[in-house]
């Protein structure tokens, strides 16, 4: 009998899902119109700028880096979406609430501290882990054992609090002795070892 087996697997999501990888867009490398997120690399935007944007973009950034500069550069590369759309090198939908907040703030201040300091919105936006041959959205195998493991870990548990002993660890240590401790021992009687995910697409 072979110890290996390999199945299917079918994820329904209750409700959305965002499993980060450590990116950003930022504004200086998409525009959002419509209900797309264009994405581009920044060399090639300044590019394809006309020759009149180019010069104004240099003129911006010549002078002290602050706030008001970075509210310049948004405002300039969405007044000149179009020619950067030109140039994009993938899009994907965004949701509707998504678009219209990107819409009322770029090149804006999101709000105003006391004595009217202005707070910018840098309309950073996390990155979906993602295939980076296809660019499109994926579920890391990593990721979904970790949520396989803490459902076993949970049922396991049983709603019980921590013990004196447990609740004298700190961080990775208290992790690991919980998990520890619910399965019984080390990693040769740990059953997640016995398992693998692939990514899911």
């Amino acid at each position: 009998m072979s110890f290996l087996s390999s199945h299917r697997l079918h994820f329904t999501p209750l409700t959305p899902i965002h499993i980060g990888c450590n990116e950003t867009y930022e504004p200086t490398n998409y525009v959002i119109e419509g209900t797309a997120l264009y994405e581009f690399d920044p060399d090639t935007a300044i590019k394809n700028l006309p020759n009149v944007a180019r010069k104004e973009l240099l003129k911006i950034v010549s002078g002290k880096p602050n706030e008001e500069m970075l509210k310049q550069v948004q405002a300039l590369f969405y007044q000149h979406r179009e020619s950067l759309i030109a140039g994009s090198e993938h899009f994907f939908p965004v949701g509707d609430g998504v678009a219209d907040l990107y819409r009322k703030r770029v090149g804006k201040a999101a709000q105003y501290e006391g004595r009217g300091k202005q707070v910018i919105n840098n309309l950073e936006i996390e990155r979906t882990s993602y295939n980076r041959a296809n660019r499109k959205p994926m579920f890391p195998g990593s990721s979904v054992k970790g949520a396989i493991r803490t459902a076993l870990l949970d049922s396991l548990n049983q709603g019980k609090p921590l013990s004196n002993d447990m609740k004298k660890k700190r961080g990775a240590a208290q992790n690991r002795g919980l998990q520890e401790s619910l399965f019984d021992g080390m990693f040769d009687t740990d059953p997640m070892r016995l398992i693998s995910v692939s990514d899911a697409h």
